[in-house]
């Protein structure tokens, strides 16, 4: 999909990708290339406090030809054959997933993602399902 789409594409310009599809009620399809990237965390509750932790459950890996030279698309650049193409089981209500390009990935390590997320989940006591109380929150959060 993503080298059928860069040679439709008549702009002038590079890029790295990373793309995402929630196909059937639980598969997440990826396609990522260069050091544009995602994390999948879990939400779990531990302890008789109920605390809400995160667990890293995949990391996309950064394509490089060399240090600061990432894998692109577009102009003057090889067709993507060479994205890393995934597949994942995720859980509605228990999974969340940071995407971002390198200027997230470069600055914060992923442990530096979790507290900001940590702060927007809570888990509704009945169905025992975890859900971003605001997206923009975590965003913001992350952003800053």
């Amino acid at each position: 999909m993503l080298v059928e789409a860069v040679k439709r594409n008549t702009f002038k310009g590079s890029s790295t990708a990373v793309l995402a599809s929630l196909e059937e009620p639980n598969i997440m399809k990826t396609t990522n290339l260069g050091d544009s990237g995602y994390v999948i965390y879990r939400a779990t509750v531990e302890g008789e406090d109920g605390k809400i932790t995160l667990l890293k459950r995949f990391r996309s890996k950064e394509q490089q030809y060399r240090f600061n030279f990432p894998y692109q698309c577009g102009t003057g650049c090889e067709l993507p054959y060479k994205a890393f193409d995934n597949e994942h089981e995720v859980a509605s209500g228990k999974d969340f997933v940071v995407m971002g390009s390198d200027g997230l990935f470069d600055n914060l390590y992923d442990k530096d993602l979790e507290p900001c997320l940590l702060q927007q989940i809570k888990i509704n006591k009945q169905t025992q399902l975890f859900q971003m109380e605001d997206h923009t929150e975590a965003a913001t959060c992350i952003a800053k």
